[in-house]
């Protein structure tokens, strides 16, 4: 999974690259502060990311 901000031009930038399921990711959900984020993939597995770094 990749996370790429877009910034005022509509230009992407890769910002992290998450690797870790060996599977398709089914469902994301971010922090309430933004600095981490919940993955689930279709393998059933859960992981917690730390974006902020």
């Amino acid at each position: 999974m990749h996370l790429a901000p877009v910034d005022i031009n509509g230009e992407l930038s890769m910002k992290h690259k998450l690797c870790g399921h060996q599977k398709p990711v089914s469902s994301v959900s971010w922090s309430p502060n933004g600095q981490e984020l919940l993955t689930c993939g279709v393998e059933e597995a859960v992981r917690r990311w730390d974006v902020s770094t």
